[in-house]
């Protein structure tokens, strides 16, 4: 298991968020949309630009993996590097990869400025992450550890403060607990399980999946 460099691991939406602030009689409209490929992101762009059309700028970003990471941003008519860099840093001090921020901007008749213009940009990058569900989708593997019902109360316990999500449990004549556990960490945590049953276990390495971690469980896909 020990080879690190096939595994993925990075933090992504899986659900467009929108969020709205009003600065100065302008509005911004932030949205974060997940997308795996450029093309995905422009479909979500266009999508947003029919359902709000007549603004004054359609602003965007993006951190877009495709065997090379790809970062891209746009202005749109707003003055150079006061609109899509911006969001683009957001992006990337939040380590957001396979997403986009789209901010689209109806003017108020008030101008900002640029220093302005970037506060209020950056501002609405922050917002929408900030309501976003943020997950870490990562390389993961299922164990089957198989134990004697007398080690059931050590391995639960362990499973539970540990926050290792646990698919499945099957009562035999032993007891097969089916959790799943970063790939980065499954040496650890191999290890860490047998110390603790003392080497009576049998630790059966599944397959390797690939989805999200979030609230204590894992979401394949």
């Amino acid at each position: 298991m020990g080879n690190n460099e096939n595994f993925i691991n990075y933090k992504t939406v899986i659900k467009k968020y929108e969020i709205l602030n009003v600065i100065k009689k302008s509005k911004f409209y932030s949205f974060i949309v997940p997308c795996n490929s450029v093309e995905e992101f422009q479909l979500q762009l266009d999508l947003i630009k029919g359902e709000f059309g007549g603004a004054n700028h359609y602003c965007y970003a993006y951190r877009i993996n495709e065997q090379i990471l790809r970062e891209r941003y746009q202005d749109d008519k707003e003055p150079s590097g006061t609109a899509g860099i911006p969001i683009l840093d957001v992006l990337k001090g939040r380590e957001l990869e396979q997403c986009g921020i789209i901010v689209v901007r109806y003017f108020g008749g008030t101008k900002l400025g640029t220093g302005g213009l970037s506060r209020a940009y950056s501002q609405g990058a922050i917002d929408v992450i900030d309501k976003a569900n943020i997950v870490s989708k990562e390389s993961a593997f299922i164990l089957h550890i198989e134990v004697d019902y007398s080690l059931t109360g050590k391995l639960e316990y362990f499973i539970s403060t540990n926050s290792v999500p646990l698919l499945e449990t099957i009562y035999e004549s032993t007891v097969k607990y089916i959790v799943v556990v970063q790939a980065v960490e499954s040496d650890e945590l191999v290890t860490a399980i047998n110390e603790l049953t003392n080497g009576q276990n049998s630790i059966i390495i599944n397959n390797k999946a690939i989805g999200y971690f979030c609230k204590n469980q894992f979401i394949v896909g």
